[in-house]
């Protein structure tokens, strides 16, 4: 990569194999990024910004370099932050891209130092502005609410996700996307973890989307989530109450329980919103 730096196929093809050596183990990753690996991605991006195979294909080496925490603060300390909200940027109209881009920052987010970079760069409108971009593709709206749950994961950020209205994109996509159980868990997810005040998530369809979403997936985690969305509206007021009754959560409840009787996960999370409707 180094010696030919002016082929963009080159330069596509030695990102996606270290892409795909740093996928392989923590150990390897860590060999790669004191080579000098992320930088030689991060080149790559810089040198051929308008070239959307190398765009795509380098967001995706950096979205395997950041599973891991030294890989992480690899890419934030190569400025692939910034690039990868650039190639975002610039390529709009490439789902892949926008796919990659939104898995890097989700990683990326998942602990509390690159975390702040994502936020602070614009992290949660370049999500949020393709996931608008493609409402109809399921691997990029997946891809987006993951992102948007992990950079969820401190309050600062929730406080800006709910100023964005990032609850809309994640609710819109639960609508268009019913048939997927790893996007409805993953929905759910990040709809519980931005943690809405109990009143304003009542006025919302997250609730009826929930139930819904758990009537067609029999997935264990998707019918704690459900659970775990009762016991938040069940700390509301009387308008989240009602909304409660008339779905006939308690009834949900009961029915999760029996759908998987030895899983703890659902029954802990539905006991705990029976406590907080009695």
């Amino acid at each position: 990569m180094a010696a030919h730096p002016d082929s963009s196929v080159l330069q596509e093809h030695g990102c996606a194999m270290l892409g795909n050596q740093a996928s392989q183990a923590e150990a390897q990753q860590r060999a790669l990024v004191e080579m000098g690996a992320v930088r030689a991605v991060t080149k790559s991006m810089r040198d051929h910004p308008d070239n959307v195979k190398v765009q795509e294909t380098a967001c995706w080496a950096l979205r395997e370099f950041a599973v891991h925490s030294e890989g992480r603060h690899a890419v934030q300390a190569a400025d692939g932050i910034e690039l990868v909200l650039q190639a975002m940027r610039d390529h709009v109209g490439a789902a892949p891209v926008l796919e990659h881009g939104c898995m890097a920052l989700a990683y990326l987010s998942c602990e509390a130092g690159p975390r702040r970079s994502v936020a602070q760069a614009g992290g949660i409108a370049a999500v949020l502005r393709g996931m608008r971009g493609f409402p109809e593709d399921p691997v990029v709206q997946e891809a987006g609410c993951l992102a948007l749950r992990n950079l969820g994961c401190s309050r600062e950020h929730r406080r800006a996700a709910d100023e964005l209205h990032s609850d809309r994109e994640i609710l819109q996509c639960m609508r268009m996307h019913a048939g997927s159980a790893a996007l409805q868990e993953t929905a759910l997810d990040a709809l519980l973890v931005l943690s809405l005040p109990p009143e304003q998530m009542a006025e919302t369809s997250a609730l009826e989307l929930a139930l819904h979403a758990a009537e067609l997936h029999r997935v264990e985690g998707l019918h704690a989530k459900v659970c775990r969305l009762i016991m938040h509206l069940g700390k509301g007021g009387k308008p989240a109450r009602a909304q409660l009754a008339d779905l006939a959560a308690e009834d949900f409840l009961r029915r999760a329980e029996r759908a998987f009787p030895e899983s703890s996960q659902v029954r802990d999370a539905a006991e705990s919103a029976r406590r907080v409707l009695a």
